[in-house]
């Protein structure tokens, strides 16, 4: 939406990105992504991910303002031990 492609959504007011794969598009669609977005974001990923691996990372560093986050396990959107995941939620 705040790229304003064909499409889109009209508006967006934040995106929650749990556990996301490195962003290949980025290379694919050259030039669409010089300026961060200025969408809220919040990035969710597991210190053990071998599968986002850097991802999270990546996704966050594509917002201006991202608040990105990370729990003790792998490839989870939220951490299995229930305080754990309650620390992320508030």
């Amino acid at each position: 939406a705040e790229l304003c492609l064909p499409g889109a959504l009209s508006h967006v007011g934040c995106v929650v990105l749990l556990a996301p794969s490195e962003p290949g598009w980025v290379h694919q669609l050259d030039g669409l992504f010089t300026t961060p977005l200025e969408t809220a974001a919040l990035v969710v990923g597991g210190e053990q991910d071998r599968v986002a691996k850097r991802g999270p990372g990546e996704c966050a560093a594509l917002f201006k303002s991202a608040v990105a986050v990370t729990h003790s396990e792998g490839h989870r959107p939220l951490p299995s031990n229930p305080a754990e995941a309650q620390v992320l939620a508030t």
